[in-house]
């Protein structure tokens, strides 16, 4: 995936911590790098000719997606005790997605109820 920024009043708005500090492009590619950075995928940021262009591997975030499917579905047949490793390991690699913790939260809620 790719974004492209171009470089001017708009991106300060968006950034504000770059106002008056456009023309620094080693600081405005490390505050667009932390700013696009999903747990541990990092985006590659350019800067050239006015833009700044942010690229972003998908295959991280897909292999997250994957193990998260494979996680709900071992819910939805009630094996939570095998579910809840999978969710863990997710909560720990991208801690910032919310949907991860609720559904360790329903796992072990659901792992007690049929104890």
């Amino acid at each position: 995936m790719i974004i492209i920024h171009q470089i001017g009043s708009f991106l300060e708005e968006l950034f504000p911590v770059l106002k008056g500090k456009m023309d620094d492009e080693e600081l405005t590619a490390k505050v667009l790098t932390d700013y696009y950075t999903v747990a541990d995928i990092r985006p590659d940021v350019r800067i050239r000719k006015g833009f700044a262009e942010i690229v972003v591997n998908p295959s991280g975030i897909i292999a997250q997606n994957v193990e998260f499917n494979r996680a709900n579905n071992l819910c939805q047949r009630g094996k939570f005790n095998e579910a809840i490793p999978i969710l863990k390991s997710l909560v720990n690699k991208n801690p910032a997605n919310s949907e991860y913790y609720r559904t360790l939260g329903q796992a072990y809620s659901m792992s007690y109820r049929w104890h």
